[in-house]
């Protein structure tokens, strides 16, 4: 049985950062194939503009979807998509573009503060974790969002689109806390093949 397991940071949340280099570690702890997505030349400024930040994540999803071109997918049997903020967006696209019929059978997602856009494509597995200051998406949303698709959602109140808040003792815990939720879904996926 191989698993693998695809990042897609955001633009400025590389896969380096706590969360991303976390999850990473956890997904390695079980057994999955760590493979990292990166982007190029993705304009700044996106929160100014609704058509600037459309068109950015257009242009993450065709990057990564260049990158996964010749990549075959039928050889793992645990498919699960890391990702973070335009990455979530990146993420599912890439899952429905591949995978297609299977992608619920073998895939899963972990979603940290997605964007909007994200919950346009069509996904089932999935842990949400979203900040209710995220200045990117209002947190009500992404509780709606979650509550129609019945997926599992952690909204951190005080928390910006990093999932921090600016206490650093608190921001620990928030990690802390993301990463036990995040290794109890991955086990699950990894164990069962569903969550």
């Amino acid at each position: 049985m191989k698993k693998v397991a695809l990042v897609f940071p955001g633009v400025g949340y590389h896969c380096d950062k706590p969360l991303l280099y976390y999850a990473k570690k956890l997904a390695a702890s079980y057994d999955f194939e760590i493979i990292e997505v990166s982007y190029k030349n993705i304009p700044s400024g996106l929160l100014k503009s609704e058509k600037l930040l459309f068109q950015a994540e257009d242009m993450v999803f065709d990057q990564a979807r260049d990158f996964f071109s010749d990549f075959d997918f039928s050889p793992f049997s645990h498919i699960l998509f890391i990702s973070k903020s335009i990455g979530t967006y990146a993420a599912v696209k890439v899952c429905e573009a591949f995978l297609k019929e299977s992608a619920t059978q073998k895939s899963a997602h972990i979603l940290y503060t997605p964007l909007e856009r994200t919950f346009s494509c069509n996904f089932q597995k999935a842990h949400v974790f979203a900040a209710g200051s995220d200045p990117w998406i209002k947190g009500n949303l992404v509780e709606s969002f979650c509550k129609e698709r019945n997926l599992p959602l952690d909204l951190y109140q005080n928390a910006n689109h990093s999932l921090e808040g600016g206490n650093v003792l608190e921001d620990l815990n928030v990690l802390h806390d993301v990463m036990q939720k995040t290794a109890a879904f991955m086990q699950s996926f990894a164990l069962q093949g569903f969550v």
